[in-house]
């Protein structure tokens, strides 16, 4: 069906690859194949959720060869959370379990000069009982301003306690629910920003930073990243408890987020969609799409074409292309005018490209 809708407005080879090297693994709905991607020079990195790193020659993937190259790596994170790769580095975030009761975040970095193998070593790590877990997402990570000098931005999940409006959250002795900006040459950080449920899309180039939020029973935000701001979780969402009765008229979270000094979203889908990763198309995918940005959704199994005013304040409009799986994360190939979705459902790859006139 999403292939049919595309081709009448476009002149688009739709295509899915199956990504046989990736394991299943336990999700929200019950078992997964969840995977990352991302590109370095002329290949395009596959790193899944139990820690298995590949790569293929972008050309070979495209045209449908299955010629993936496993790389020998020293990960030892119990399930994975991020992948990002700048320049000649790469960089993985995940969750190790520490003893029997602890848990760690931890981010872990490499060289990509060699792919014989890839010696990572940390640069980071965290421990917070409150909601550093098994369970536990967020985690992405971005450079500030898309400079590998300026930071690494990491999304830290909030504390895993469902329906529970609680003011010490915000407070500047936990990391939960907050962005931090690392030092990887350090260690050292600082809360960039603070008040968020479950970020697990983020966008950072330039002075432009946007995440996706998941809300609770409704409430999914995008929202506009500025340093030292509060974005109101768990005090104020426009969604609501899991567990409302539909007789209950009570308003458990605030509805204004302006009105109580916190950061309103851009844009708050209700009900929740399952976002999940935000990427900024470029302009020669189409001269009709310009100045766009793509954004996935779990749940709704639909990719979102978003297209925000001057100032990231608000959406001009939003379009919903159905694609009927599970879409974790997004990347655009510029040079290949190709969008690539990571389809966990069933370990697929939708890859979306132009043809050439």
């Amino acid at each position: 069906d999403e292939k049919n809708k595309f081709l009448k407005t476009f002149n688009l080879d739709i295509n899915r690859h199956k990504v046989d090297v990736v394991e299943e693994n336990k999700c929200y709905i019950g078992s997964c194949y969840t995977f990352f991607i991302n590109t370095y020079k002329n290949n395009l990195f596959i790193l899944d959720k139990k820690g298995n790193l590949f790569y293929i020659n972008i050309d070979d993937f495209l045209n449908g060869k299955k010629s993936f190259k496993k790389i020998n790596t020293n990960l030892n994170l119990d399930f994975i959370l991020d992948l990002h790769i700048n320049k000649d580095s790469i960089y993985i975030s995940g969750n190790r379990k520490i003893n029997d009761n602890k848990y760690g975040i931890l981010i872990l970095k490499s060289s990509l000069k060699n792919l014989q193998k890839v010696d990572f070593k940390e640069i980071f790590k965290k421990e917070d009982k409150k909601c550093i877990s098994q369970n536990s997402h967020a985690g992405k990570i971005q450079h500030l301003n898309g400079n590998i000098k300026e930071g690494l931005l990491l999304t830290m999940p909030t504390v895993r306690v469902f329906d529970a409006p609680d003011h010490s959250i915000f407070s500047d002795d936990t990391i939960c629910g907050k962005i931090l900006l690392i030092n990887e040459q350090n260690s050292n950080f600082k809360i960039y920003s603070s008040g968020f449920r479950n970020i697990i899309g983020l966008y950072s180039e330039k002075d432009l930073i946007l995440a996706t939020d998941n809300g609770p029973m409704g409430g999914d935000e995008i929202n506009k990243i500025l340093p030292n701001s509060n974005y109101g979780w768990p005090l104020a969402s426009y969604g609501d408890f899991y567990f409302r009765e539909k007789k209950d008229e009570r308003v458990n979270y605030k509805k204004n987020h302006k009105k109580y000094d916190y950061q309103e979203p851009i844009i708050s889908f209700i009900p929740s969609i399952g976002i999940s990763e935000i990427e900024k198309l470029s302009n020669n995918f189409s001269n009709f799409w310009q100045d766009n940005f793509l954004v996935g959704s779990l749940n709704k199994k639909t990719l979102y074409r978003i297209k925000f005013d001057n100032s990231y304040n608000k959406t001009i409009f939003f379009e919903e292309i159905f694609v009927g799986d599970r879409i974790r994360d997004i990347l655009y190939l510029e040079n290949k005018q190709t969008i690539l979705l990571s389809l966990e459902l069933r370990g697929e790859i939708l890859a979306i490209k132009r043809k050439k006139n």
